[in-house]
């Protein structure tokens, strides 16, 4: 998915210049989002800030000529990741699927790209992953090392996710 920004010259509304700013892949919690990019001017009209919901940072742009400055990350969401029980894994080629409960209701749903700390397996699906599929109590990671294990007693933390910068507003 690319952002294309299109300069417009607000003295005669004639077309400036396009700037493309690199390309990025759809983030599916951005569906729900009104709105995926959102723009807005500092209060000097210097720079224009882009917030883009699927690449998870805000652009700022040099008003004068179009540059783009520089990519400012989403910061961590203020919210706790959710801690899981872990009672079982399940290896399937390069993925090892983990049925789990919330130890601490109510907390965040799992989302895919979240990365969750597993802990208590005493084998190689102890680590650090990256959500790649949910299912009805389940999140598969890949780890090509993975095991199927029962009866663990696991556990495991989410980092939440980053926020979407969907809505930006300058200050003065």
């Amino acid at each position: 998915m690319a952002a294309i920004i299109t300069v417009i010259s607000p003295l005669n509304n004639s077309l400036v210049k396009t700037v493309n700013l690199p390309a990025v892949t759809a983030l599916p919690a951005c569906n729900s989002t009104r709105f995926r990019i959102t723009t807005t001017a500092s209060a000097d009209s210097s720079r224009v800030y882009l917030g883009n919901c699927d690449a998870g940072n805000i652009a700022i742009i040099r008003a004068s000529d179009a540059t783009p400055l520089v990519n400012l990350p989403a910061p961590v969401s203020a919210a706790t990741g959710p801690t899981l029980t872990i009672p079982a894994a399940s290896q399937s080629g390069l993925n090892t699927t983990y049925s789990y409960a919330i130890a601490k209701p109510p907390a965040p749903p799992l989302q895919i790209g979240m990365s969750v700390v597993i802990k208590g397996f005493m084998n190689t699906d102890d680590g650090t992953f990256a959500i790649t599929a949910l299912g009805p109590g389940t999140f598969t990671v890949l780890n090509p090392s993975g095991v199927t294990a029962v009866a663990q007693n696991g556990t495991g933390v989410a980092t939440p996710p980053l926020q979407s910068p969907v809505f930006v507003l300058a200050g003065p």
